[in-house]
């Protein structure tokens, strides 16, 4: 990965960090299930919460990179051209921040 490539991605992960919940916001997370338990009660609710905990993971996404953040409704993705943040599920206004000089 490139110099530049590497600077968006620490970028973005620091914005996305600073806006992100606290441990101490976030629900308690059960422990994983061992193969021989059965499912209980609760089941719903963990896979809801390793699905909404998987949307603040950083991965690869058309051109780039991208990082969702359900808490406050925001999807960021980077790449060559720079990074653009925009409303995570509407429509809505994108802001794009681009490096136009090194050094």
């Amino acid at each position: 990965m490139r110099h530049r490539e590497w600077l968006w991605l620490a970028t973005v992960a620091v914005l996305l960090k600073c806006s992100s919940p606290t441990q101490e916001d976030a629900p308690p997370h059960p422990p994983p299930l061992a193969a021989s338990q059965e499912p209980t009660d609760d089941w719903q609710q963990r896979v809801r919460l390793r699905i909404s905990d998987s949307e603040y993971r950083i991965r690869r996404g058309g051109d780039g990179w991208e990082a969702g953040n359900r808490a406050q409704g925001l999807r960021a993705r980077w790449g060559d051209d720079g990074v653009s943040v925009q409303p995570r599920t509407e429509d809505g206004p994108t802001v794009q921040l681009t490096l136009t000089s090194w050094g």
